[in-house]
């Protein structure tokens, strides 16, 4: 007999920072217990709760559009992590409020996103035709102010 558990893999998750001006910035994710991270770079510790794996960057951006790692050193041009499914974690329950009003990290009032439980609403949709998707892409990237090579690695 053979069992298979299939595992769900996310693509090319990147974090861009830019900044007009040397910035100093801690960077977190934190990842529901229904993920967990596979790999890192810069690699850093992973930091693992009940409920949470976190990972922490400490970097700094750089007028000329360098990103530094300060921890560790190396200079990137972006930060990359990359998270498995974790089937035996079981499905989530909806998120409870919680009592915090910074509005950042696991404590937050704001919205869960579970990927493997997306709960997307009618409004948060775009329907593009395959040969205008592209161009639809290249000019809300632009709006966010993403450099080319940014715009170009999540359009394809």
């Amino acid at each position: 007999m053979l069992h298979m558990v299939l595992r769900l893999r996310g693509g090319k998750p990147v974090i861009y920072l830019s900044s007009p001006k040397d910035v100093v910035a801690t960077v977190r994710l934190d990842l529901v217990k229904q993920w967990e991270t596979s790999a890192l770079h810069p690699v850093v510790r992973v930091k693992k709760s009940a409920m949470y794996e976190t990972v922490e960057w400490r970097v700094k951006t750089c007028a000329d559009g360098s990103l530094v790692e300060t921890d560790t050193g190396p200079e990137v041009a972006y930060l990359f992590w990359e998270a498995l499914s974790n089937p035996g974690a079981g499905p989530s329950p909806p998120p409870s409020p919680r009592p915090s009003q910074s509005g950042i990290g696991p404590n937050s009032t704001s919205d869960t996103f579970i990927p493997n439980q997306p709960t997307p609403i009618p409004q948060d949709f775009v329907v593009l035709s395959t040969a205008d998707a592209p161009s639809y892409l290249d000019k809300t990237l632009k709006t966010l102010t993403l450099h080319t090579e940014a715009r170009t690695t999540l359009i394809t």
